[in-house]
């Protein structure tokens, strides 16, 4: 346009733009307007071409061009992408499963941090199980035995009231003596229920006295051993029939009873100071300090091995019977045993599956089951979601530190249920992700191997981010279509938990077994879910690279890039500084702050908390005020450090490389003139495929432009062109 409207200065006046007063006026180039055929052709004579200028635009429209025909196909592929993942995790469901669990459960951080003892632990026991009973669709608090079923109506809140007062669930330990009946009810049609009181001799280790019968046993009906000794007599004979004692409040159901472990360390000798401690030979002249006055059966101080490794025990807890137990089935010989080990993700623990609340945990301490040698407790519970088909199992971990300091961690492993529609959706999805990606690998190698880009790492990236994401779509069609369902996996355990004689040693080591394989079967489940995730996300970033090339090819959306790229020698140089020096202010503050400072107190704590403070979270930390005398001069010279260095210093000189990589990039697109706006440009490259269909296409001219002009001549005639590439 500049050199058409300095030719027109010299041109009489045609219709080459918008009529003017002034016949003799210069047009501006912005005034032109429409020119058509026949003043083109007069103009074409004297108009001169900038080669590099019309190089520039040429590759620009190529690069657009191929932009634009592969932009569907990766748009469409991006979609596929997206919703296969969001139908194997849904973030939003699960999401909603998770923190209802978490606040259901008491899980919280808060909740979870202010249990620092033993004490604490067996209290939080209780607590997971009643939650767990809650949820559990054949809780006692869901049903009662038609026996003692009972309504009546109450004038007070004039609505019928239910009750269910059943002595059977009392001795269990589900009801307490208040809200138990003390009516016994008929013992039910069963023919073949009878007292047995050679098995209730057996569990008391009696020889068979009067008092060891059902009828000569003091409130025999209270007690647990009734259930199988004493049915006919307490009315525990079946066949039951429940009715509904509430209606149900939670839209999820545990499928299991609780159950919780520990992993006990083994004993070692004691030395050093612990060893003379033991060697001291009582006083008999301390009376007024029992256990110092005497001799012990064992050692005073009871020491760990110092490697901490796990206990080789068959049981957490073994004792002398006591001699009222002599001969029961509870004793095995003279020794009463506990708590038989079992495997767990391939560790010892020691299980105990919690079936009556209260008496379980209760038996727990009264055994002092958890000692010195406890290095972790865990509690878990399944629980399935039906409205979205969730299997979460729920974990609650108690690690117990060298300085016997309980550290509370819970975790919710969450999996969607494969199955139905949502599978064949999924499937359908992959199905179509790996189509469209074998489509698009057509164009990336067909430029490859012709080199027709000019861009070839944009090329060799969408070659890369296609062959990826077909592999690993691949790979998740063939894992989905070939792994069991897991409402097979826990009907299955479910079956099992049925059929399970709960009296039974061997069998009750089984069903432990068979339990711990179904929660490791969906906490594996939940992990490679987890790991596919992290994959795809590896695979996103690979399309958000993708997509940043495809912009680049227009420098104006490509100005973020080209930034990088221009800041990228001095970035490679400025991030080892930024990280030794921050590396080394986080060893300082762990060292001398975090003996008193827990967010100082490890060194990854320390690298957390300066992170936070480089972002401007906070510059004083919340436990600094226990900090006191030549301690708060030394955090405040920490913290000034820090402030100076990094937040000051550092983090501007960041700032600066960038900003003067952007003024570079924004001086070299003000000299480009070969280009326009990024939407312009496109429509431009659209309408040309019709207004330019009878020209060369634009990678013949290219190549011929650099035929004819490899002695580095900047401009020519624009006559001169059909001379220049006679091939054309």
């Amino acid at each position: 346009r500049t050199q058409i409207a300095a030719i027109l200065k010299q041109t009489p006046r045609t219709s080459v733009g918008p009529e003017d007063n002034d016949s003799n006026s210069v047009p501006h180039e912005a005034s032109l307007g429409f020119i058509d055929r026949d003043t083109f052709q007069e103009l074409w004579e004297n108009l001169e071409i900038d080669v590099k200028l019309l190089r520039q635009r040429l590759i620009l429209e190529l690069d657009l061009r191929n932009m634009m025909m592969k932009f569907p196909l990766f748009f469409i592929i991006l979609l596929c992408t997206v919703y296969s993942m969001y139908l194997m995790a849904p973030a939003s469901s699960i999401a909603q499963a998770n923190n209802q669990l978490t606040v259901h459960f008491k899980m919280s951080h808060q909740e979870l941090a202010a249990m620092k003892d033993f004490d604490s632990i067996y209290e939080y026991m209780k607590t997971f199980q009643e939650k767990n009973l809650e949820l559990l669709p054949t809780s006692p608090k869901y049903w009662c035995e038609e026996r003692y079923a009972h309504m009546e109506f109450n004038p007070y809140l004039r609505v019928p009231v239910k009750s269910c007062p059943s002595k059977r669930l009392q001795a269990l330990g589900f009801l307490s003596d208040q809200e138990a009946s003390d009516v016994v009810p008929q013992p039910g049609i069963d023919s073949a229920c009878e007292d047995n009181n050679t098995l209730l001799a057996q569990e008391l280790g009696e020889d068979g006295n009067e008092t060891s019968t059902c009828e000569g046993f003091a409130n025999i009906c209270k007690k647990s051993l009734a259930i199988r000794s004493c049915p006919r007599t307490c009315g525990f004979c079946g066949p039951f029939f429940y009715h509904r004692a509430q209606r149900q409040m939670y839209r999820q159901m545990s499928v299991l009873p609780g159950l919780v472990h520990q992993a006990r360390v083994k004993l070692g000798s004691c030395s050093g100071f612990a060893q003379v401690y033991n060697e001291k030979r009582p006083n008999p002249k301390l009376v007024k300090l029992p256990a110092m006055d005497g001799n012990h059966t064992g050692e005073v101080y009871t020491c760990l091995d110092a490697d901490l490794p796990a206990s080789e025990e068959d049981y957490s807890d073994t004792a002398a019977c006591p001699e009222n137990l002599l001969g029961s089935v509870l004793c095995h010989g003279d020794v009463f045993l506990f708590s038989q080990k079992a495997l767990y993700k391939a560790g010892a623990v020691y299980p105990k599956l919690l079936q009556r609340p209260g008496k379980d945990v209760r038996a727990m301490q009264s055994i002092d089951w958890l000692d010195v040698q406890t290095k972790s407790v865990t509690l878990l519970a399944l629980v399935y979601s039906q409205l979205d088909g969730i299997f979460s199992v729920v974990e609650v971990d108690f690690k117990i530190d060298k300085a016997s300091g309980i550290k509370a961690t819970s975790s919710i492993k969450s999996t969607l249920d494969m199955r139905g529609g949502t599978l064949v959706e999924l499937v359908a999805s992959l199905v179509a992700t790996i189509i469209f990606c074998i489509a698009g690998l057509g164009l990336p190698l067909r430029q490859m191997l012709k080199q027709i880009s000019c861009r070839n790492l944009s090329t060799v990236l969408e070659l890369v981010t296609r062959t990826f994401q077909l592999v690993f779509s691949g790979y998740l069609l063939v894992r989905i279509l070939y792994q069991t369902p897991l409402s097979e996996v826990c009907s299955d355990v479910v079956l099992k938990l049925y059929e399970f004689d709960g009296e039974n040693p061997r069998e009750f080591k089984t069903l432990v077994t068979d339990l711990y394989a179904a929660f490791e079967e969906l906490s594996w489940r939940a992990d490679i879910n987890f790991y596919d995730s992290v994959v795809a996300c590896i695979n996103f970033y690979f399309m958000f690279l993708q997509l940043l090339m495809y912009c680049s090819v227009h420098p104006r959306m490509g100005i973020f890039t080209a930034t990088l790229s221009k800041a990228y020698s001095s970035l490679m140089h400025f991030i080892p500084l930024f990280s030794i020096c921050f590396l080394m202010l986080a060893f300082v503050a762990h060292w001398q702050l975090g003996l008193y400072l827990e967010e100082f107190s490890t060194f990854d704590a320390a690298i957390s908390s300066q992170s936070r403070m480089l972002f401007g979270e906070y510059i004083y930390a919340n436990s600094a005020d226990k900090l006191h005398g030549p301690m708060t001069l030394k955090y405040w010279l920490y913290a000034g450090s820090f402030m100076l260095v990094i937040y000051f210093l550092l983090l501007n000189f960041f700032l600066a490389i960038v900003v003067d990589a952007f003024g570079e990039v924004k001086k070299e697109e003000i000299e480009n003139q070969s280009e326009g706006s990024f939407m312009g440009d496109c429509w431009a490259v659209l309408m040309s495929l019709n207004a330019y269909k009878s020209w060369p296409p634009r990678h013949v001219l290219l190549r011929e432009l650099d035929l004819a002009f490899q002695d580095g001549q900047k401009q020519c005639a624009a006559r001169d062109l059909e001379k220049l590439m006679p091939s054309l």
